[in-house]
C-alpha cells in the first residue's frame, strides 16, 4: 500500500488508506492478533502466546524490513491488551502507529516534490 501511495496523487485513494489505516485495520486486527490468536495459542502454550501472535502480526504485514519494529509493536500492544483486559486500548495505539506512519509518508513525499 506504501509504493502504491507514493506513486498515486488520488484523493480518493489517499481517503479510503487514511480510512482503512486509522479504522478499519487496527480494530480487525487487533481482534485476529490479539483477540482470537493470542487468546487461542495462549490455552495451548501460554508462555509463547504473545511471541507468536508478535510474530504473526509482523509478517501478516509482508514488509520483510519491518518485521523487527512490528514484532515490537506486536508485543506492545499484546502487554498493553493484557494489562487493560480490553481491546480499546491496542486499537488506539495501533491506530496512532498508523497515523504516525501516514504522516511521515505524506512528510516525506511532500520533501521529494
Amino acid at each position: 500500500m506504501i509504493a502504491l501511495l507514493w506513486r498515486e496523487r488520488d484523493p480518493w485513494l489517499w481517503t479510503s488508506a487514511v480510512f482503512i489505516s486509522l479504522a478499519v485495520a487496527p480494530v480487525a486486527e487487533e481482534i485476529v492478533f490479539r483477540l482470537a490468536l493470542f487468546e487461542t495459542v495462549r490455552a495451548r502454550l501460554p508462555d509463547a502466546a504473545g511471541l507468536l501472535s508478535a510474530l504473526a502480526f509482523a509478517g501478516a504485514h509482508q514488509i520483510p524490513e519491518a518485521v523487527p519494529g512490528l514484532c515490537v509493536l506486536g508485543l506492545v500492544l499484546q502487554r498493553q491488551y493484557l494489562r487493560h483486559q480490553t481491546l480499546w486500548v491496542p486499537i488506539a495505539l495501533h491506530a496512532g502507529f498508523n497515523a504516525a506512519c501516514l504522516l511521515v509518508l505524506v512528510a516525506v513525499r511532500v520533501a521529494a516534490l
